[in-house]
């Protein structure tokens, strides 16, 4: 295949565009790339000298680009250029980014030392998902007909035969021996009858069976604070969802409680992705037309939900949101948290300096501030008095059944002993050896876990100001919590 049919091919008249937008220049750029299965002419054969470069020399030497005129040689025109500039290329036919975290998520991370993503981004594109409306589909009887769509009739009775036609730029389809039927904007459970009301002008005693062979694509915008905004191409039974999904969702900056839809420069819809991917509720999510737009704003605050809890989060509230709120939002404390209180760690707050441990009876009344820590504790880790714990002992060596027995607490030694059989002949009991495992168990967690407590602590306190502290003695406490 040759260039030109390549570049044919795969964008209309290439050459025609690289011209129209090089201008003059335009022919330097064209001679640049040969065709490299393109058999060269008799009178280049004869230019060329005896003692030529290879071939390998003279196909790189081909292939070096050629400035357009009044543009440096550094920005020539690629092919890519050329079909933006036909409006055939859109993020469509491009690999999606990867939404990079946000400087919350970067900041959490370093305070608690592992990644808490931003709800929702797990539902966003990997470039290998499809979030598209699937050609396959079944249509709803509330979808509206439009120019491009493909209907199938089928008659039979008194007539029969089936057709298929496309309607046209006027909204209409032509059916031999009965003339034009307006279908553009008719509700696709009305087709049926508004196709009957036409051909029974013509004929009686038949009956109509009307599908949707194929539906157009429409092109909408997906702009604002968008992971990949731009220009996309989807079904026309495509939702707002669909769309932000398949631009890759918000960016780290853009908000998932607010998605704008305008049409025809009016703000026709605001959705809360929120009510999709924690309540599973689409009735606001509307089905998009040509040429839509689709506005994300900036992210409002930001709280992370940390500990047991159904799903770890940094979550993103709306005003007058309360801590019982963007709980429930997290799914509530798993089966180890603790139902009865919360941890809140607050950001640049004088009056709520260091840890705030809030009653869960509280948290109706106690609202959600951004760049707030809210931590669920483990009731997993809590040790039970000593004389509710039952026991596993390990008794061994000169004893009639060595093994392990789970006995009550306070059980004696006799008693265990007695358990295993007794001893043997053979032992000698003032050299037993009794070692206590649990023990030194519980000290090493205990003991771990009130360190990783007062490092948290130590990080999160100099975040907040205080009436009573100078700015030198805040830089120490910063300084001091980092070298810990």
């Amino acid at each position: 295949m040759t260039f030109s049919s390549f570049a044919q091919r795969l964008a209309g008249v290439a050459a025609v565009a690289v011209l129209a937008m090089a201008g003059v220049g335009g022919a330097a750029y064209a001679q640049a790339i040969p065709d490299p299965l393109a058999r060269p002419s008799s009178s280049s054969q004869a230019e060329q000298p005896a003692n030529s470069d290879s071939a390998e020399q003279r196909q790189s030497q081909a292939y070096q680009p050629v400035a357009v005129a009044d543009r440096p040689t550094a920005e020539l025109y690629s092919v890519e250029d050329v079909l933006r500039a036909r409006g055939t290329l859109d993020l469509n036919s491009r690999t999606l980014k990867a939404t990079t975290p946000g400087e919350f998520e970067d900041y959490v991370a370093r305070l608690i030392g592992r990644a808490v993503p931003r709800f929702g981004q797990d539902l966003i594109l990997p470039s290998d998902r499809d979030f598209a409306t699937p050609a396959t589909a079944s249509v709803p009887p509330d979808y509206r007909l439009n120019v491009g769509d493909t209907v199938e009739i089928a008659l039979t009775g008194s007539v029969s035969g089936t057709i298929e036609r496309e309607i046209d730029t006027d909204g209409k389809i032509f059916l031999p021996n009965i003339g034009a039927v307006q279908l553009a904007g008719v509700r696709y459970g009305d087709a049926r009858a508004r196709i009957t009301e036409t051909i029974d002008a013509q004929f009686r005693d038949f009956t109509v069976t009307v599908a949707i062979k194929k539906l157009r694509g429409i092109r909408v915008y997906v702009t604002g604070f968008a992971n990949n905004p731009g220009a996309f191409t989807v079904s026309s039974l495509s939702t707002l969802a669909n769309a932000v999904f398949q631009a890759g969702g918000p960016s780290a900056g853009g908000s998932f409680r607010s998605v704008k839809l305008y049409r025809n420069g009016k703000e026709v819809a605001d959705f809360d992705l929120y009510q999709l991917l924690r309540e599973g509720n689409r009735i606001e999510d509307a089905v998009l037309q040509n040429e839509d737009v689709l506005f994300i704003p900036p992210a409002g605050e930001q709280v992370a939900v940390i500990g047991s809890v159904q799903q770890e989060a940094i979550y993103e509230i709306l005003p007058g949101e309360t801590l019982e709120m963007v709980l429930r939002t997290a799914g509530g404390p798993n089966v180890l948290g603790d139902s009865d209180r919360l941890v809140v760690y607050s950001m640049g707050d004088a009056a709520r300096s260091g840890p705030q441990v809030v009653s869960r009876v509280d948290t109706p009344r106690t609202a959600a501030t951004g760049g707030d820590i809210v931590q669920v504790l483990s009731r997993g880790s809590l040790l039970m008095p000593l004389s509710t714990q039952s026991v596993v002992v390990r008794i061994e060596g000169e004893v009639v059944r060595p093994g392990n027995y789970f006995l009550p607490p306070n059980t004696p030694m006799s008693a265990i002993i007695a358990e295993a059989g007794g001893m043997t002949d053979r032992a000698y009991p003032f050299g037993a050896k009794l070692t206590r495992l649990s023990v030194r168990s519980q000290q090493k967690e205990s003991y771990n876990y009130a360190i990783q407590q007062l490092e948290f602590m130590l990080a999160s306190a100099p975040l907040t100001s205080s009436v009573g502290i100078t700015a030198d003695e805040r830089v120490s406490q910063s300084a001091g919590a980092r070298a810990l």
